[in-house]
């Protein structure tokens, strides 16, 4: 089991697509077109180019563990620590396990952002809510699970009550379906731009950087660090 922001979990994840980055998939064809240069920089340099904190990401993680006692608080249901999830050319990381059905996606936004989503009627009323979308169903198609909470943690909020807003998102097949077929394009098409220039990618998975050689490691955690 691979936790989240390790070494082993920066090494592994290269190159790959994953859930919270899904949605630029399925956006049209300049996002897709960004990030698979975000993927090929990945695989030619062993460099995420994402992940590495920042002052939102930053914030984000040091209220997720409080944030989740929240939630607990609220619905009464049990979670369990998310880990990385393989599939070998892409993967996720829940931020955690709900009972033995559902997920649990922690965010952290705005005050307005937060009320954007409470306003909208599906996710494709809004930007933030569609990226979430995504997310969710990107971590459903991993790991089997049938739906997932999405909740919004914002102490702007003046009233407590109102500090945490939860939706539930369901698992959605058709989606899913074209979910896993956009990746799957993605990296076809991907293989064949890098093969072209010379470049023959072989993806990190649990059980090879178990193997990894030092070297690689300590270069990871040199550059976390640095």
């Amino acid at each position: 089991m691979i936790e989240q922001r390790s070494v082993e979990w920066y090494i592994v994840k290269q190159g790959k697509v994953s859930a919270s980055d899904c949605h630029k998939l399925m956006k049209g064809a300049g996002s897709r077109r960004l990030y698979m240069c975000d993927k090929a920089a990945e695989r030619m340099s062993h460099r995420l180019t994402d992940n590495f904190p920042n002052r939102h990401i930053e914030r984000g993680i040091a209220l997720e563990p409080e944030a989740i006692r929240e939630y607990e608080r609220r619905t009464g249901n049990f979670t369990i620590d998310g880990y990385w999830v393989e599939k070998q050319t892409w993967g996720c990381t829940p931020d955690a396990f709900v009972g033995d059905d559902g997920l649990l996606s922690i965010k952290c936004p705005m005050a307005k952002n937060v009320t954007r989503i409470m306003f909208s009627k599906s996710h494709k009323d809004d930007a933030n809510f569609l990226e979430y979308y995504w997310q969710l169903q990107c971590e459903m198609a991993a790991t089997g699970r049938l739906w997932g909470d999405l909740a919004l943690y914002c102490q702007e909020m003046i009233l407590p009550e109102h500090q945490m807003y939860i939706r539930r998102i369901e698992r959605n097949e058709e989606d899913i379906a074209a979910l896993v077929q956009a990746i799957d394009e993605f990296n076809a098409e991907l293989d064949a731009e890098l093969r072209a220039i010379g470049v023959h990618w072989k993806f990190n998975t649990e059980e090879n950087i178990r193997n990894a050689e030092p070297p690689q490691i300590l270069d990871v955690e040199r550059y976390l660090h640095a």
